[in-house]
């Protein structure tokens, strides 16, 4: 199916037209994805984007501060989902591929992590590559041309994404930091409910510290509420420290050090 949409040259101006011309809502209204991403179809099954990549020469163009979503050539990092992608137009950005396991790491800001370089490719039209959720880090380079490619993104239908996602220093093979998805979003969310609510929040932390279905919610409704009771920090992290999930149990066994 991605194929044969990308057959089709003219898919991604027809599609920005027809959303210009006969959408009266804001345009890419429901578009999650940084600037360079445009949605041709999403429903609760699956999502089918197109990605445009800007060659060096095209760079003097872009605004750095406007723009800067343009411009992510310069991070290697993951997902928290999976996708299919295929080249659609120019002839394609690189991108230099390793493998490594989402679920041996803690997810601290300089933290090493075990990775193994699989692949050096360039995503010539008609190519495709399936990139794995938690099993890859990829680092873009830019094109020699104007490209473009296009994903193929499977969604469970009612299922949230509770994944971290990082930013990876290739060099040193290390986490630079977390980046901005949902489940980044979300932890954020316990710390600002916790400084606004004060220990008014401690009842429903509780409650969700072993319930929540993110581990990363968890972990730091953990944080917090050892921050208000730090004479019952073994009791917070106490099934935490029990945990089959690694990244969990590796957080509390950090916070019991």
């Amino acid at each position: 199916m991605l194929i044969k949409l990308s057959n089709d040259k003219d898919l991604l101006p027809k599609a920005v037209c027809e959303e210009l011309r006969y959408s009266n809502k804001p345009f890419q209204e429901n578009n999650p994805y940084q600037a360079s991403g445009y949605v041709l179809y999403k429903d609760e099954d699956f999502v089918i984007r197109a990605v445009c990549w800007i060659s060096d020469k095209e760079r003097k163009f872009v605004n750095v501060d406007v723009d800067r979503g343009l411009l992510i050539y310069s991070i290697a990092h993951d997902h928290d989902f999976s996708f299919l992608t295929v080249g659609h137009y120019g002839s394609g950005y690189y991108t230099e591929t390793y493998e490594y396991d989402y679920d041996s790491v803690i997810g601290k800001t300089g933290e090493s992590i075990e990775m193994k370089k699989i692949s050096f490719n360039q995503l010539k039209p008609g190519q495709t590559y399936l990139f794995r959720a938690g099993k890859e880090i990829h680092q873009q380079r830019s094109p020699d041309d104007f490209s473009i490619s296009l994903n193929l993104i499977v969604r469970k239908r009612g299922q949230q994404r509770f994944n971290d996602q990082y930013a990876f220093d290739l060099t040193n093979k290390k986490i630079i930091r977390p980046l901005e998805n949902d489940t980044f979003k979300r932890a954020q969310t316990v710390h600002l409910i916790a400084d606004l609510l004060g220990s008014k929040c401690l009842d429903s932390f509780w409650k969700l510290k072993d319930s929540h279905s993110c581990r990363r919610t968890r972990i730091e409704i953990m944080k917090e509420l050892t921050k208000f009771n730090p004479t019952l920090r073994n009791e917070i992290w106490e099934n935490a420290k029990l945990s089959s999930d690694t990244i969990l149990s590796n957080a509390a066994f950090e916070a019991l050090k």
